[in-house]
């Protein structure tokens, strides 16, 4: 009998035990004052006298954001509160919410539905990302001004709704989303690095004129992308044969859904090459021109077709990685005057055998000529006074 009676405390014991350790998996930020009509709910007191909820502790699958915690009206919901939540399912944000904080719902795996007031006029950085299982179409409220880096990042969605109130979509916002479709309403003025990259889906894309900042080239990776509508009279935006250009900037920003054609000739007067604009495409060719002072990292990355390149002495400006991936690659030209080779530079550039450092270069990049297995003479100039990590690693030269 005292054998039984031991086994059943023990097995108490280890319940409260998994219960404790359960609730103490979340980790409850200092300043945070746990909710007394609501246990679940830790919250912090913000300036205006309202709350931000700070941390949620409860196990709901249907959770609907509270109004108010302990008689004080709820406006916000904090960095990381409902972070890896797995078992909610269900979102209702009550209305008052004024503003998702960063990562507030990120990596909720099971979240399948999100209910959003009009009240709500800011979602963080990574608020939703990696929430895999929302999908359909994504209404976003009226009112809301401002989404932030990553929001969706790796949703399902197949298509959003943008209010006419949204001003700013940040960088990745819904990159590598389900989206199939893209309005974006007038009013919307920043379109921020790479908002929908790797939407593999996305066949059709319209950019009002109210847009005046558009990121690093915000449609890469869109193999589908066959639809794309500008205004001929856009004040900042030109599509020219597939390419889409700032204007104000003299920036290729970069091809525009399923590039067709193995050669491209960069127009005179282009002054810069964006971040990525050229890459993973198919071309065999590049003529860039005297015009241009600036190549952004990763231009050329994974042109896997891509031969040979002829960068000319205007350039006074190489980013990381230019030509990184760039696997066929036998020759290239670098212009005098630059002074460093890049990260990644030249990474995984298989069969380049020929390329010459400018007596002006100082510093070579981390893995700056990693795995060139080709390239067995190089001359370093006697300016060069630093060469960074793996810069030779898998050469068949070593400095």
């Amino acid at each position: 009998m005292r054998t039984f009676l031991s086994l059943i405390l023990t097995v108490i014991l280890l319940i409260c035990c998994c219960v404790s350790f359960a609730e103490d998996d979340r980790e409850i930020p200092e300043d945070a004052i746990r909710s007394r009509e609501n246990r679940e709910y830790y919250y912090r007191l913000l300036e205006d006298g309202t709350a931000e909820i700070a941390a949620y502790t409860g196990e709901e699958e249907d959770v609907t954001v509270p109004t108010e915690l302990d008689g004080i009206p709820v406006t916000g919901i904090g960095e990381d509160a409902f972070l890896e939540c797995w078992f909610l399912t269900s979102l209702t944000v009550a209305e008052g919410i004024v503003t998702i904080g960063d990562w507030a719902f990120d990596s909720c795996e099971h979240l399948e539905c999100i209910r959003l007031p009009e009240s709500l006029r800011i979602i963080g950085c990574s608020a939703f990302s990696g929430c895999t299982r929302l999908r359909g179409e994504l209404i976003l409220p009226e009112g809301l001004e401002k989404l932030e880096d990553h929001a969706f990042f790796g949703t399902r969605f197949t298509s959003v709704k943008l209010p006419g109130t949204l001003k700013e979509i940040g960088e990745r916002a819904f990159q590598s989303s389900g989206l199939e479709s893209v309005e974006i309403p007038e009013g919307v003025e920043i379109l921020g690095d790479q908002a929908f990259n790797s939407c593999r889906k996305l066949a059709s894309v319209h950019i009002p004129e109210s847009v005046a900042s558009v990121g690093a080239n915000p449609f890469s990776s869109c193999p589908e992308l066959k639809e794309f509508r500008i205004s001929d009279h856009h004040p900042c935006l030109e599509l020219t044969d597939g390419m889409l250009f700032d204007k104000t900037e003299h920036r290729l920003i970069g091809y525009v859904g399923p590039l067709t054609v193995s050669s491209y000739e960069i127009p005179e007067g282009t002054r810069i090459i964006g971040y990525g604009a050229l890459s993973h495409s198919g071309l065999e060719t590049v003529t860039i021109p005297g015009s241009v002072a600036e190549i952004g990292d990763y231009a050329f990355y994974r042109c896997r077709s891509l031969q040979s390149l002829f960068i000319p002495d205007s350039v006074e400006k190489l980013g990381s990685g230019v030509c990184g991936g760039c696997i066929t690659m036998r020759e290239v030209h670098l212009p005098a005057g630059i002074p460093e080779i890049g990260k990644l530079m030249f990474d995984a550039c298989y069969h380049l055998v020929s390329v010459n450092i400018p007596e002006s270069v100082t510093a070579i990049g981390d893995c700056a000529f990693r795995d060139c297995r080709s390239l067995k003479n190089l001359k370093l100039p006697e300016s060069l006074t630093e060469i960074g990590y793996n810069a030779f690693s898998g050469c068949a030269w070593q400095p």
